[in-house]
């Protein structure tokens, strides 16, 4: 079985200001305890459109301040260390970026997590979904805005159980452990 783990926009823009998570630097903690475990490993970045068409001009408007700085844009600096593949998006789903698509066409199963859970995490895992993939939600090794848009998140994807299993760092830890024992 090919999994990957995904690691959704991990950027400095969500450390603080008005994109903010509740626990970024939980999530980083945990993402790193998973990595060692991974066979394959892709990283996204939210750039915004260039040219940007419909409601995404309406965003750039909003929220482009933001990317002025251009830091913001940046993985944090102990994840960028070890991104050896990063693909940019400029949607909420990875799967917008043709080359995330690439990369991960033929898996199995994504292991998926990052910034931000009720937004581009969740479009991800709804995409993956669609397009036949099993998915793994890493909770604790996600952030969303606060502890009540988290919660709802992972409601929606109990929902989807057939599709989708919620489990911690630890528990996909063990599990990788036994795999590995297997091989």
């Amino acid at each position: 079985m090919r999994e990957i783990l995904v690691v959704v926009d991990m950027q400095r823009a969500y450390e603080d200001g008005p994109w903010k998570v509740l626990d970024m630097r939980g999530a980083e903690t945990n993402i790193l305890r998973l990595i060692p475990w991974a066979d394959e490993v892709i990283f996204t970045r939210h750039v915004p459109f260039a040219h940007p068409q419909g409601t995404w001009k309406t965003y750039n408007a909003k929220w482009g301040y933001v990317e002025q700085d251009p830091r913001n844009g940046e993985l944090v600096p102990c994840l960028a260390e070890i991104a050896r593949t990063c693909v940019e998006k400029s949607t909420y789903s990875a799967f917008g970026s043709q080359a995330f698509c690439k990369l991960v066409q033929g898996a199995d199963r994504l292991i998926v997590t990052g910034i931000q859970t009720e937004c581009c995490v969740l479009a991800t895992i709804l995409d993956a979904v669609d397009a036949g993939m099993e998915v793994m939600y890493v909770r604790d090794a996600c952030s969303g805005k606060n502890a009540g848009l988290e919660q709802a998140t992972e409601e929606i994807l109990k929902r989807l159980s057939i599709h989708v299993t919620c489990v911690d760092t630890q528990e996909w830890i063990e599990d990788q452990k036994i795999k590995q024992a297997v091989r």
